[in-house]
């Protein structure tokens, strides 16, 4: 997905570059920042799922592996904590495990709200 990205920003680039030629409209310019700013931004999510074991880490890391954004999965069975790196967002994550979750009966919730 990362490698997606990149090759999007330098399609953009190039495509900048060419409307900078032609005089094209500022809006290009304001459309090609987003881009570059969404190809950079890398972010944790962090859920507390009911992981209880290998087999379960298995399961949610396939799962979550799936989701566009995603670049690693990390889990901890002990505080039953799993770490989504990437751009994928919070509500992509959950929506990826909420049919595992309901399935097998376990937890899913963001970190956040575990203690709530």
């Amino acid at each position: 997905t990362r490698q997606r990205n990149l090759q999007r920003l330098e399609h953009t680039q190039h495509s900048h570059q060419k409307a900078l030629q032609l005089g094209n409209h500022p809006a290009y310019l304001c459309e090609t920042s987003y881009i570059m700013a969404e190809a950079s931004e890398s972010t944790a999510v962090v859920l507390n799922v009911g992981i209880t074991c290998q087999g379960c880490v298995g399961a949610v890391t396939r799962l979550l592996q799936k989701v566009e954004g995603v670049e690693s999965v990390d889990a901890d069975v002990e505080q039953r904590k799993v770490t989504v790196n990437g751009t994928a967002s919070e509500e992509a994550c959950i929506a990826a495990l909420s049919t595992w979750a309901s399935k097998s009966g376990k937890v899913l919730q963001p970190w956040s709200a575990k203690s709530a």
